[in-house]
């Protein structure tokens, strides 16, 4: 005997990219990070990008290689469920020296 199955899975609604802010940097920092930056506004989200965007930047760009040297970087996701939307928020820390 065969039997035959039909499989449908909802992934649930796509999530999108509002906006991006990076917070606490000088403006000339910002917009060099906005060169690197990928995910457009409208773009699906994708947190992965977000979590590996400093590493990825720092390695495509020597100046922010150095100005991003003793750095932590945190990040905020913050998900509308009613529009589908995200807001994407990157803290800028300089990292506590030790005497």
């Amino acid at each position: 005997p065969a039997v035959n199955y039909t499989v449908e899975i909802d992934s649930g609604p796509v999530y999108h990219l509002a906006f991006v802010k990076f917070e606490n940097v000088s403006d000339e920092l910002r917009s060099r990070l906005m060169r690197v930056w990928q995910m457009l506004p409208g773009d699906p989200f994708d947190e992965s990008y977000v979590s590996h965007f400093v590493y990825k930047a720092q390695n495509e760009d020597p100046v922010l290689m150095r100005s991003l040297a003793g750095v932590k970087v945190t990040y905020n996701v913050l998900a509308d469920q009613q529009t589908h939307e995200v807001n994407c928020v990157l803290h800028f820390t300089k990292a506590q020296q030790t005497p």
